[in-house]
């Protein structure tokens, strides 16, 4: 019946027809009353005057569990049913729920109290029906009212942020504040916000249910648009708004739901502006509701005793209730689970499923069992509350209440994302030789209802936005793997592992781009979630550790596929790079269980994932060497005698060889690689990419003529076979426009190339996305042309919507050098048509990127120096390694040493100074060799955000060192000619001061993927300076906190405390013991060299490890 409840919920106060439905297959049922088999409900019996019948192919036990074929069928009846929207126009999705603190909806009558629509409703994303049996929270709702609602106007955006440990009902007391005053705003958009994939699909699916967006275009530029409509400055994130049919109108109310959200950086990163505006979050952590982000909140407490009763007397049944004081027999239910919701939504449920009655469950459900792990102890590391011992002893029950098979289905649940658990995972595991025969996978219709009945819920379908399926809470999922422990979680995990590629499919790469943003929505998380089970383990978790497989290396690579074609490729490479930990260097050898050619297979097509992810980056050396692996895997196997191995697999290895020649510049030997790659191709292949790439690299290399007439013999190739003059089915046909329009104009030939230019955006447009940056590049050529023919405006326009693609796009990271370019151009255009200021702000703009990018400034820039930095010819020639360090303290002595060093390894080099040493001349060493200086006062906290402001919030940092510090000399010789203003003195210009740079610069740290803090400390072995010296055991333990708060939070940063050694510097009066030189290069090297695993520990300059 909840099942039921749960699909029909969108129903409510709608006028639907009566519907019937009758099995057509028969079943032996209840042999004491029936002889034979028999079907118990026919089209007769169920046929009644005006009723809509619909058969369903089953017996009647399926009907009755309602099993998932039936549950398809009639989830399609009810689906038509929802399609009369209501006049409001509220779409309501039933998304990610924290399953168990729900406190109904159940089968007793309701009426629905009557409202006052204030306002037009245009679009309520809200993932939850409505709560009809919510007790309490009185108090908290009208706080919320008075903040989000009732507020004067201002700028900014109210805001307001719930916050507590899981399990208390944030969720739903946020869902009944929505529900509650819905009426009062025109937009209302929930979305999930604990991870920064999932908040970004989940703004864009609400882009697609406002009608800004269609549900298969890129991830990233959706949620951004969606964020540039509520946006009331029009300038959040720089982006150019596309032509749409929902306008959103300035005085029209919204509201923005972050729920679960984990990291304030990333909700800040995602924060409308608009005085029209309200966003509500709902978090784990205090500092949602500071200043930081919210700057008002709330933690929500437990339940009062009578609001919990309430909740329970409300919604167990009738019999239930038939004991002597039944308040007080509740009341024993809410002291034993402190009040938290999720603990007495979980007993309401074990009292329904077990008939009980209040007085019953007391009886059996005290002081029976024993806790297996004690609650605070398992929680302390993720900075959780402690739990009573009663919550998880109920927990516990209602998953051993469940049965042997459905806990091993619930095992493998609770190692996926928890929001959308797709039933397809199911029914491709019914599918898959290595699951079909397992008991709870073949018979897992019959074990489903049971974990429906309060452990999982539903999702109802969205409009086919997503697949059919289920959540269930997180606080449930730890409370599985905790009881699960004792015979480790390895089979689950490798029978998780196996549904999910089951689901995806069982072939090479075998997703095109029409079908991977379906894919990439539904299953990223999920292997998000498995990578992360397998990378980390907690500290109290004495089980075995869990072991990585061969399929779990093909997962991660097939994933990686998929993140590759939807611009997802930082996902992409940290999963590629944890299948290359699993195999290690020598593949065949590896540990994990399998054949040696399995394992060299695996190998062989991780490389080539590896490779294509390297050369859409634009690193042509990284992805020569991994073409060049893979090619050497093939050539084992072949030599093996391997059948898996095909012409196929070769043509693209000496293809990407060839790809990666060319992108260095290599131009000879990529020519002759393309016709190695040629051999083992069919002759004339218009559907290869390779037929193309080398005209481009004839192009390249001058040899304009050979170029053009192969590209138009292939183009009429084309033709002929598809029967039409433009093809927009494959993107080959839009890239030999493009590169033959690249040739006409080296030949001179404008008019023909303006023509094929044309067409090739036409061709992109469709078959990569409008957010591809190939289609980008079209945008980009057309501006040009625009331009070369006076057509100002349009050029202008032409030029932003290439720009609109390159900032928005999921690859946006790797797009610097097209923004540079584009907004080079559009700065030309914008003086051509008077707009002065704006052409100024877009050259400044383009110069900076250059800068960044290259390494060093240009007085004079022309075009062609912008076209270089993304040109595959000359991309690698003009692009400094990746690597950017920020040194503090700068100016002078280990500071400027540093920055010195770091430069001469070819990193792009920061530096940060006092604000007062600004115009001093030590300044005019660090100008020469730093792109920015930054001023930052460590006792003036403000110009540490204003520094980190000035950086750029979305510019990544690879390396920070903190080397700045207070004078020595200065220092009173000793201990009793110190102070208290001394010590603190010290300390909050070395401690202070260096934690929160790093503090502020977090966020770039993290973007930067494996960065390095380094704190420079000190090994005492004297007995003076006592108050520089407590300061700097004090950063010692700062250094050693923030590597363990990185290392908990899995954020990737590595820091590390670095004595320089007593070098001859201002700070301690010129008294040296180690050259300066020595200790800067042992500073530089020591922290390039350090690997996470050594994160918190303490190095001397010359790399010799100190104990603490």
């Amino acid at each position: 019946m909840k099942v039921l409840a749960s699909l029909l919920s969108p129903l409510k106060r709608k006028v639907f027809p009566l519907t019937a439905f009758a099995e057509t297959k028969s079943l032996h049922y209840a042999k004491n009353i029936f002889s034979r088999s028999r079907i118990v409900v026919d089209k007769q019996l169920a046929s009644v005057a005006e009723c809509k019948l619909h058969e369903i192919a089953a017996d009647h036990a399926s009907i009755g569990f309602l099993d998932h074929p039936t549950y398809k069928i009639v989830s399609k009846v009810i689906r038509s049913a929802i399609d009369s929207r209501p006049t409001t126009n509220v779409a309501i999705l039933n998304a990610p729920l924290a399953s168990l603190t729900i406190q109904g909806p159940t089968n007793k009558p309701h009426v629905q109290r009557a409202r006052r629509a204030n306002v037009e409703v245009k679009c309520h994303h809200i993932p939850y029906p409505e709560n009809e049996f919510f007790q309490g929270r009185t108090n908290t709702l009208q706080v919320m009212k008075e903040r989000l609602i009732d507020s004067p106007g201002t700028k900014s955006t109210r805001a307001f942020a719930l916050w507590g440990p899981p399990g208390q009902g944030k969720t739903q007391t946020a869902l009944h504040f929505v529900f509650e005053h819905r009426h009062e705003f025109a937009y209302i958009f929930w979305v999930q916000a604990d991870a920064g994939d999932k908040l970004e699909q989940g703004l864009q699916d609400c882009a697609v249910a406002a009608k800004l967006r269609k549900a298969d275009t890129d991830v990233t530029a959706g949620a951004r648009e969606l964020m540039a409509h509520l946006d009331r400055t029009g300038k959040l994130h720089g982006i150019f708004l596309l032509a749409s049919y929902t306008e959103f109108k300035p005085d029209e109310r919204w509201l923005l739901v972050y729920d679960n959200a984990v990291s304030p950086l990333l909700i800040n990163d995602w924060w409308p502006h608009s005085e029209s505006g309200a966003i509500l979050i709902t978090a784990r952590k205090q500092v949602f509701g500071t200043s930081t982000v919210a700057n008002a909140g709330l933690e929500l407490d437990k339940l009062s005793n009578d609001d919990g009763i309430e909740m329970i007397l409300g919604q167990i049944q009738e019999h239930a209730r038939r004991v002597p004081d039944p308040r007080q027999q509740a009341q024993k239910i809410v002291e034993r689970v402190s009040g938290l919701a999720l603990g007495i939504q979980a007993a309401i449920g074990l009292i329904n499923d077990s008939d009980f009655t209040l007085e019953q469950y007391n009886k059996k459900y005290t002081d029976r069992h024993k806790f297996l792990l004690h609650a605070g102890k398992h929680q302390s590391h993720r900075n959780w509350a402690p739990y009573p011992q009663g919550l998880f002893e109920t927990l516990t029950d209602t998953i051993q209440n469940v049965g042997t098979e459905a806990r091993d289905l619930l095992e493998i649940f609770s190692l996926l994302d928890p929001d959308y658990i797709q039933l397809r995972l199911l029914e491709a595991a019914l599918e898959s030789d290595g699951l079909k025969d397992l008991s709870h996978i073949k018979d897992s219709d019959n074990y489903m209802p049971s974990l429906y009945n309060g452990i999982i819920a539903r999702n109802v379908e969205d409009d086919g936005q997503r697949l059919p399926s289920f959540h269930i809470h997180r606080l449930l999922q730890d409370c599985v793997q905790l009881n699960s422990r004792v015979k480790s979680l390895q089979r689950p995990f490798e029978d998780a592992i196996a549904m999910v590629l089951a689901a995806m499919g069982s072939t090479k790469f075998e997703i095109s781009h029409q079908m991977a943003p379906l894919q990439l929505k539904e299953y990223l998380p999920h292997v998000q979630a498995l990578h992360n089970f397998y990378q980390t383990k907690p500290l109290d978790d004495t089980s075995p550790s869990i072991k990585p497989t061969l399929n779990f290396v093909k997962l991660l690579r097939k994933c990686a596929s998929l993140c590759y074609k939807r611009g997802k490729l930082s996902n992409g490479l940290a999963l590629v790079e944890t299948g290359h930990d699993i195999l290690g260097e020598d593949p065949g050898q590896a540990s994990v269980p399998g054949e040696w050619g399995d394992k060299i297979i695996e190998s062989m097509r991780l490389h080539h994932q590896h490779a294509c992810i390297w050369s859409e980056v634009g690193n042509f050396e990284l992805s020569l060497e991994h073409w060049k692996a893979a090619e050497a895997h093939y050539t084992e196997l072949t030599k093996a005698g391997n059948a898996e191995v095909t012409n196929e697999d070769i043509e693209q290895y000496l293809g990407g060889i060839a790809n990666s020649q060319n992108g260095l510049g290599r131009h000879k030997e990529a020519i002759a690689s393309y016709f190695e790659c040629f051999k083992y191709a069919p002759k004339d292949d218009i559907d290869s990419p390779y037929e193309v790439n080398i005209c481009r690299t004839r192009w390249a290399d001058g040899q304009f003529k050979e170029a053009a007439e192969r590209l138009c013999k292939l183009i009429e190739l084309r033709e002929q076979a598809v029967g039409q003059k433009d093809d927009v089915r494959n993107f080959v046909m839009g890239s030999m426009l493009y590169v033959l329009g690249n040739v006409r104009i080296s030949q001179n030939l404008l008019g023909e190339a303006y023509s094929l230019h044309e067409r090739a955006l036409g061709c992109w447009r469709k078959t990569y996305g409008e957010e591809h940056h190939k289609t980008g590049d079209a945008w980009h050529k057309k501006g040009w042309h625009e331009a070369r023919l006076g057509s100002f405006d349009v050029a202008k326009q032409a030029l932003q919507n290439a720009l609109r693609v390159y900032e928005t796009g999921s690859d946006r990271t790797f797009r610097s050098g097209e923004v540079a370019r584009s907004s080079f151009k559009l700065s030309e255009v914008l003086e051509k048509l008077g707009e002065a200021d704006e052409a100024e702000k877009y050259r400044a703009k383009a110069l900076e990127l250059r800068r960044l990018l290259v390494g060093h400034a240009l007085q004079n820039p022309c075009e062609e120096d912008f076209e270089k930095l993304v040109s595959l010819i000359a991309l690698q020639l003009v692009r400094k390694p990746n690597q950017t360090g920020n040194i503090s303290g700068a100016n002078r002595g280990i500071g400027l040493g540093l920055a010195r060093e770091f430069r001469d390894q070819g990193w792009v080099v920061h530096g940060s100074v006092r604000p007062q040493t600004r115009n001093d001349p030590s300044i005019f060493e660090l100008e020469s060799i730093a792109i920015k200086i930054l001023e930052i006062d460590y006792l003036e906290e403000r110009t540490i955000v204003s520094a980190a402001t000035q950086y750029g919030e979305h510019t990544p940092l690879h390396c920070l060192v903190n080397c700045a510090g207070k004078c020595v000399s200065g220092a009173p010789l000793t201990w009793q000619d110190n102070d208290a203003e001394t010590f603190s003195r010290f300390f909050s210009t070395m401690v202070v001061g260096p934690v929160l740079v790093t503090k502020h610069f977090e966020r770039n740290l993290i973007l930067g993927e494996h960065a390095k803090v380094a704190l420079t400390g000190l090994e005492n072995d004297t007995g003076s300076k006592i108050a520089y010296k407590v300061a700097k055991a004090g950063l010692n333990q700062a250094s050693r906190t923030l590597a363990m708060d990185f290392k908990e939070r899995g954020v990737g940063i590595t820091a590390i405390t670095v004595d320089p050694g007593v070098v001859a510097t201002r700070l301690n009066g010129w008294k040296n013991k180690v050259d300066l030189r020595d200790s800067v290069r042992g500073i530089y090297t020591v922290t390039n060299q350090i690997k996470p695993e050594s994160t918190g520990s303490f190095w001397s300059w010359n790399g010799i490890n100190i104990p603490y």
